[in-house]
């Protein structure tokens, strides 16, 4: 899609990985990296990200202990931008089914 653009926390996982994918597929990346590493720093970094997405893709791990990605999933939804969510147990098969998805 010619007016695709991935927007990404820049976290370890899912975030560096589809930003890579997304690069490497010619598609523009912005990334929004927390401005401290505490709670205060990654909530301003995914209110960025709600802010700056006209949708969100919700990727997460069952085994997570973080909920910063379904944080930025609300707040997206209060936004009003529509949500897209799977919840699958590790990342690169996510990864790889999304990539499946797209290619679609």
């Amino acid at each position: 899609h010619p007016d695709l653009v991935v927007v990404s926390g820049g976290a370890r996982g899912i975030d560096r990985m589809a930003a890579a994918e997304a690069r490497r597929r010619g598609v523009p990346v912005v990334e929004h990296l927390p401005v401290s590493f505490d709670w205060p720093g990654f909530r301003k970094r995914d209110q960025l990200i709600a802010e700056d997405c006209h949708e969100l893709v919700r990727i997460a791990d069952p085994r997570s202990r973080t909920y910063g990605s379904g944080w930025t999933r609300d707040r997206a939804r209060e936004l009003g931008k529509p949500t897209a969510e799977y919840v699958i147990d590790g990342v690169e098969r996510g990864a790889a089914r999304i990539a499946l998805e797209v290619e679609r």
